[in-house]
Order: structure tokens, then sequence, then C-alpha cells
């Protein structure tokens, strides 16, 4: 297992049984939640295929809104988590992410849209959507674990809030019902079902 430049064994946390066992079952080695600022983002070593999943909430509102639809902060994590076992099963290369002593650095398209569901991430991300749709029972009670998890865990320099609605306009600076983002058609034709 070789962990990110900037994070050390006691960054990682080993998430609720059922969360490695879904990981298990789709071919991650070993998965781990991460509550560090440097963190910014979930990632997969594809040499390993080891997961270092993001469960800080500092930009879970840009969840919030279709195509992620997440209800809370324990539904991203879920969401980020599946993404990364999209990546997984997919066996894609890491070539978009490098780490150093001072965080993550990912290679990013200049459109927003493309650099999140463009080849590879829009592969790693029908899988999350693909998982929410065919096993409703089984993601829900993820998300619902998930989301117990966020309630018990104690975050450093939290600098969020888990009320969806209070969360969105603590961010955007504008009611949840307004909806800023504007997406694209071939992003909706992508995943209809989630329009």
């Amino acid at each position: 297992m070789s962990i990110p430049a900037y994070l050390t064994e006691k960054d990682l946390i080993i998430p609720p049984s059922e969360v490695v066992t879904l990981c298990k079952e789709y071919k991650v080695n070993n998965v781990f939640f991460v509550d560090n600022i440097k963190h910014t983002n979930s990632l997969r070593d594809s040499e390993d295929d080891d997961v270092f999943i993001n469960v800080r909430g500092t930009y879970w509102a840009n969840y919030i809104e279709p195509p992620f639809n997440a209800k809370n902060l324990g539904e991203t994590i879920l969401l980020r988590l599946l993404h990364e076992i999209g990546h997984v099963i997919n066996q894609h290369p890491a070539k978009y992410v490098s780490s150093s002593s001072t965080g993550l650095k990912i290679d990013r398209e200049n459109d927003n849209w493309i650099s999140i569901f463009g080849e590879i991430e829009g592969e790693a991300w029908s899988f999350a959507f693909e998982f929410r749709r065919d096993k409703p029972d089984r993601y829900n009670n993820l998300a619902k674990l998930c989301e117990d998890w966020v309630r018990n865990h104690k975050y450093s320099k939290k600098d969020w809030l888990l009320n969806a609605e209070d969360q969105y306009r603590n961010i955007f600076h504008v009611n949840l019902s307004k909806k800023i983002f504007d997406i694209p058609d071939w992003v909706k034709e992508k995943y209809p079902y989630l329009f």
C-alpha cells in the first residue's frame, strides 16, 4: 500500500465494516476515510487499487444538485466512494493526479463539466449512479450508515454545515430552490435517469 505523500497513517480511518465489504466485492484492496484538509478529493492508487475517500464536507454543496442529488454529507461520501470503485472496476490509470507533501495536484480540463463527466471520470460516475439506480436498498442502507458515521465522527477543523439547505446557502449565497448550475445537455443525455 502506498499512502499519498501528504498523509500519514494516523490520517487513515478504517470505515464501517459494510463499506469495507462493499469495496472487497469490487476488488478494492484497502479503503480509508480521510479527514485531512490537504485531502481535497477522493482518489484511487492505481498500482494497489487502494482508495482514499475525502470525508470532509467543505465542498459537499456541489453534490446537492443534479446529477449527484445528494441529500446529506453521508450520501456525498458514499457517492465519492462509489466513484472511486468505478475507477477500480474500469482499471483506469491515475494519470490526472499526483501528490506532494502539500497536497493533491489534479490536472483538470478548462471546462469543469468535461473534467467531471468526460471519458474516465464519466465512466466512474456512471458506476456510482447506476449502483444507486440498480441497487436502491443497498445504496440507501450504505448512505444511512455513512450519514450515521458523519454524525458520530469528531472532525478536525470543520468548515461546513450538515443541513443541505443551509450548506447550499452558505456556499452559493442563494436558496437551494434557485439551482445555480447550468448543466449542459450532453450531461443530461448521458445520465437521463438523474434529471
